[in-house]
């Protein structure tokens, strides 16, 4: 609303309207004086521009004017009118929980009843696998996947550290496995089933941290081996090669803790004896072998495409005195 005082006066080419001070009166008709005239605010010369534009381009200025007023009206509407916020999902909000089977079982979607199932079975989780949970954020460098650790191994434990860390031991050796010499992590060998010994010796590294001992630790043997004949977890066999009954491993793990050795794959506190490689890829009349301490040759799988006899069903080699391994290479070479 313009103030009473004041009114603007209209333009034209030639003249304007000056202002008079308000207590000003001049004689009016007959005589009579005449309120003074309200003073003229002088125009800016913004409006004189925008009125010589909008004679020169009325159409183009009056959409100018109506969408400026359309922004206005819009953004004062916002302001009483604000969008709704959208809602994050709840599960978004919360990191996930890899420390407990509840937890694992939200974020893969199953019941945790199945989950729990699975893992009790030590069969594997149809439809499940390690690369599912790392798919949903899980980080093993930062996070132990101590949820998928079957419930049955920590029920009922001794409260003294060392007294659970042996009953674990104990459970982890009776627990279902089956060894394939394939390494596969803690959290995955427990979904799988499957495994090798650095398999188990995870498994039990994550079993001890879901029961709350800390400072369990893996210790392993890189250098290839063969080891006396001896049952080992997961197989029904106590070698792995034919001729002399031994196993030939690339390297070995096990637990420790307070100084005590865990050999999960031996189910012992002491590894067998063992042998390590002397020498690698010794080569006698076209076919390698390898050999080892306590004077042992082992030829490989992969030569025996080179002989003519063949490796009892999942022998990795076959294992003989380092005297008698070039007269059974001459013997059994292929012409």
């Amino acid at each position: 609303m313009m103030d009473s005082r004041t009114y603007i006066a209209r333009s034209g080419p030639s003249r304007a309207i000056a202002s008079r001070p308000a207590s000003h009166t001049g004689a009016g008709p007959r005589g009579k004086s005449m309120p003074a005239a309200p003073p003229v605010q002088r125009e800016g010369d913004w409006i004189t521009a925008l009125v010589e534009l909008a004679k020169a381009n009325p159409i183009g200025t009056a959409l100018t004017i109506v969408g400026g007023a359309a922004t206005i009206l819009a953004y004062y509407y916002w302001q009483k009118h604000p969008p709704p916020k959208k809602q994050v999902p709840q599960q978004l909000l919360e990191p996930p929980d890899w420390t407990t089977l509840e937890g694992v079982a939200k974020q893969v979607k199953v019941a945790p009843e199945v989950l729990r199932a699975g893992l009790e079975e030590g069969k594997g989780m149809k439809g499940i696998t390690i690369n599912d949970i790392y798919k949903k954020g899980f980080d093993p460098s930062s996070e132990s996947l101590t949820g998928v650790v079957p419930p049955s191994l920590l029920v009922n434990l001794p409260q003294q550290p060392a007294d659970k860390v042996e009953t674990l031991f104990q459970r982890l050796n009776q627990f279902p496995f089956k060894y394939t010499g394939i390494l596969e992590s803690g959290g995955s060998s427990f979904l799988s089933g499957n495994g090798d010994c650095m398999s188990l010796a995870q498994r039990f590294l994550l079993a001890t941290k879901a029961a709350g001992v800390e400072g369990v630790v893996i210790q392993s043997d890189p250098t290839a081996m063969v080891v006396a004949s001896h049952a080992i977890h997961g197989r029904e066999t106590v070698a792995n090669v034919d001729g002399t009954p031994l196993w030939f491993f690339h390297d070995h793990h096990w637990g420790v803790f307070q100084g005590t050795k865990y050999d999960l794959l031996f189910m012992d506190h002491q590894s067998p004896q063992t042998g390590h490689r002397t020498a690698q890829d010794v080569v006698y009349n076209g076919v390698n072998y390898d050999t080892f301490e306590g004077d042992i040759a082992v030829i490989h799988a992969n030569q025996f495409g080179k002989l003519t006899v063949a490796l009892t069903e999942g022998r990795v080699g076959r294992a003989m005195p380092v005297s008698e391994v070039k007269t059974f290479i001459d013997t059994h070479k292929k012409v």
